[in-house]
């Protein structure tokens, strides 16, 4: 595998990863995918709109009734190095729902989530600029909702969203590729991956695995990507895995 040619400048896109970042603060999708109506999986009523999906709660404890959840503890930290990458305090911690889902682009998810019982978020990036590593960037994402039902809508709504056009947001490249199904991982109470590749122009080219999952009321989410004249796309996914493998052990600890 050729590793000698100039790196691509992936600090100078920095900005446009950022707004990824704000993008990719969103949960998880859901191993039934879409966004049609019928019964949610955790038996709420699902809705059909122009917009994305969006359940109505069903009755369960939620984080005002006793559920005290520590996103810090369940997101990788700044100790972590997924892939190789280093974690980037910029774009990492607490974010409002504003941010999770930025109002000129995402209104809809905004909304939707705020509809399904948003709590709270916290995510982490992991960015390397200097090379030689599986992972170009990667995300460690946790969100909380008042109940199951909530949590379980937002995986729809993150799922419609990497599957539309718009997921070239969350890679800031020129292209992307189509969605490919992976296995489900069984994390959790439900569970789903995906694969895309994408890429700049010219021939540099890469995969983003992302792995997305509940447990109750929390929405998890692992993605990263890297280019293939760094890393053997089977360590690409490895390391994404390794991820959602920690926060699943931290989520359940």
């Amino acid at each position: 595998m050729n590793r000698s040619r100039t790196r691509l400048p992936f600090r100078a896109i920095a900005p446009l990863i950022a707004l990824a970042a704000a993008l990719a603060l969103v949960s998880a999708a859901c191993s039934s995918g879409g966004s049609g109506g019928g019964q949610s999986p955790t038996g709420g009523a699902t809705t059909t709109t122009a917009g994305p999906t969006t359940t109505q709660p069903s009755p369960s404890p939620s984080p005002e009734a006793g559920l005290e959840v520590d996103l810090a503890a369940v997101v990788l930290g700044p100790d972590d190095s997924p892939g190789g990458a280093t974690y980037d305090p910029d774009f990492s911690g607490p974010k409002p729902l504003e941010e999770v889902w930025q109002s000129d682009c995402c209104q809809d998810e905004q909304t939707a989530f705020r509809e399904n019982g948003f709590v709270e978020s916290d995510g982490s990036f992991f960015f390397n600029a200097e090379g030689g590593t599986a992972l170009y960037f990667a995300w460690s994402v946790a969100n909380l909702f008042e109940d199951e039902a909530g949590a379980s809508a937002a995986l729809r709504i993150s799922e419609d969203f990497f599957r539309s056009d718009r997921r070239t947001l969350a890679v800031g490249t020129d292209f992307v590729g189509e969605v490919e199904d992976l296995p489900d991982p069984g994390l959790g109470d439900e569970s789903s991956a995906i694969r895309y590749t994408f890429g700049f122009e010219g021939p540099d080219e890469g995969a983003l695995y992302a792995y997305f999952w509940r447990i109750g009321p929390l929405a998890l989410h692992a993605r990263g990507g890297g280019l293939f004249f760094e890393a053997d796309d089977a360590d690409i996914a490895a390391a994404v895995l390794a991820m959602a493998e920690e926060m699943h052990a931290r989520a359940t600890a």
